[in-house]
C-alpha cells in the first residue's frame, strides 16, 4: 500500500466492512471496505444526515476542506455529514491497497458500484432510511446523480456539482487518453509496476489535466500568481505535479475506468430517461460556467431528462478545477444553492 493514501495524508477516516462484495457486473471484490468519515452529529430522530460524496483523484479529506464547516450550507452543527471514498481511491478498496486483487487484477467497478457500497455504509453502520441530501462534484456528481435512480426517494434532495450521470463521448475520449499516458509507459508493464517507473508518465497526466481542467483564462492571465506561485513552471511542479505524482496509476486507471462507463440508464436496460424517471428526490445540477470537461451544455441536456430538476450555473473564471474553490466568489455562489435546496420541504 502506498503511503500516499494513508491516515496521515486523508484522515481520519474509518473503514466499513462489505465483506465479499458483488459487483455490478456480477464479479465479486473480494473482502471489500468502504472509508468514510463524518463531521457532526446524527440527532434523535435521524434526519439531519447528509451524505457527500468524492471526485477523480480526491478524497474525503479535499471534501472537508473545501464544502464543510461553520459558516457552510454543510455546516457540521446542523447536519451529520457522512463523506464517503469512492472504490478504488486508495482508500477505500482499491488496487493499491487490496490483499487479494491488487494491480492489475482489481476488478472493473461502476459508479452504480460506489453508491451500492455507500447505501450498505448508511443503512449497517448507521440505520438510515432516508438522507436529507446527496451533494458531490464531477465524478462524485455522478454518483449523486446514481443516487436518485438507485434508490428512489432515499436521498430526499441530490445536489451534482460540475458532472452529470451518464458520460458523454467527449469524456469518454478524456479518459481514453489517461489511459494511454498511463498504459504506454515503458515500465507499465501490465500494472506490474515499480513506482520509479510511473514518475514520467505521471508528471505528464499532470499536464494533461492542466491544459483540460483549468480553462485557457485561467491559464492566460496566470492564475497561479494568486495561488502563490511564481511561475508557470513553478505551478506546474509544486501544484499540478506536486498533486498527482504521489498518486497510483492502477488506482487511476480503476477510476477513469469507471468514469468512461457512468450510465444511470444501467439500471433501465441502458434508457437515462427511463432511469430518470424514477427519481423521487428534489434534484438540482451546477455546472461551472468555465467549465470545459462539463460544459453547461451537457449539464443542460441532462437536467432535461430529469423530472423536476433544477440548473443552477456557477459562475467562474477557473474552468472545472474551480471545484477548489480558489476563486473567492466561488463558495458563496455553492452555499446559496445548497442553502436553498436545503430549506426547501420535502
Amino acid at each position: 500500500m502506498s503511503d500516499y493514501y494513508s491516515q496521515e495524508n486523508h484522515g481520519p477516516f474509518h473503514l466499513h466492512s462489505l465483506g465479499d462484495f458483488t459487483l455490478t457486473s456480477g464479479q465479486v471484490l473480494k473482502d471489500a471496505q468502504i472509508a468514510y468519515a463524518t463531521q457532526g452529529t446524527l440527532n434523535a430522530a435521524k434526519d439531519n444526515a447528509v451524505l457527500v460524496t468524492t471526485w477523480y483523484t480526491g478524497t474525503t479529506k479535499i471534501m472537508e476542506q473545501i464544502y464543510i464547516g461553520a459558516g457552510h450550507a454543510l455546516d457540521p452543527s446542523k447536519y451529520f455529514i457522512i463523506l464517503a471514498n469512492q472504490l478504488g481511491s486508495g482508500l477505500s478498496t482499491s488496487p493499491s491497497n487490496s490483499a487479494a486483487q491488487g494491480g492489475a487484477a482489481f476488478p472493473a467497478v461502476s459508479m452504480g458500484d460506489d453508491v451500492n457500497a455507500q447505501h450498505r455504509l448508511v443503512t449497517e453502520a448507521f440505520g438510515l432510511d432516508h438522507l436529507a441530501l446527496v451533494f458531490g462534484g464531477s465524478m462524485g456528481a455522478g454518483q449523486a446523480l446514481e443516487w436518485a435512480c438507485r434508490y428512489p426517494g432515499f436521498a430526499q434532495r441530490v445536489a451534482a456539482l460540475a458532472g452529470v450521470g451518464t458520460t458523454r463521448p467527449h469524456a469518454v475520449v478524456i479518459g481514453k487518453i489517461v489511459q494511454d499516458i498511463l498504459t504506454s509507459a515503458p515500465g507499465f508493464n501490465g500494472g506490474a509496476y515499480a513506482a520509479a517507473d510511473m514518475a514520467v508518465p505521471l508528471r505528464q497526466h499532470a499536464l494533461y489535466w492542466t491544459n483540460l481542467a483549468w480553462c485557457p483564462d485561467f491559464l492566460d492571465r496566470k492564475g497561479w500568481e494568486p495561488l502563490g506561485h511564481a511561475s508557470l513552471d513553478a505551478f506546474l511542479t509544486d501544484f499540478m505535479t506536486g498533486y498527482f505524482a504521489p498518486m497510483d496509476a492502477n488506482n487511476l486507471l480503476a477510476q477513469v475506468s469507471k468514469w468512461q462507463r457512468a450510465d444511470v440508464g444501467g439500471i433501465a436496460g441502458g434508457d437515462a430517461k427511463a432511469a430518470y424517471a424514477k427519481v423521487k428526490s428534489k434534484v438540482l445540477l451546477m455546472p461551472i460556467s468555465s467549465d470545459q470537461i462539463f460544459p453547461v451544455t451537457t449539464c443542460i441536456a441532462e437536467a432535461a431528462l430529469i423530472p423536476g430538476a433544477r440548473l443552477t450555473v456557477i459562475e467562474g473564471k477557473a474552468g472545472h478545477l474551480g471545484l477548489f474553490a480558489i476563486e473567492p466568489d466561488y463558495m458563496p455562489q455553492i452555499n446559496a444553492a445548497l442553502s436553498g435546496l436545503l430549506g426547501e420541504q420535502v
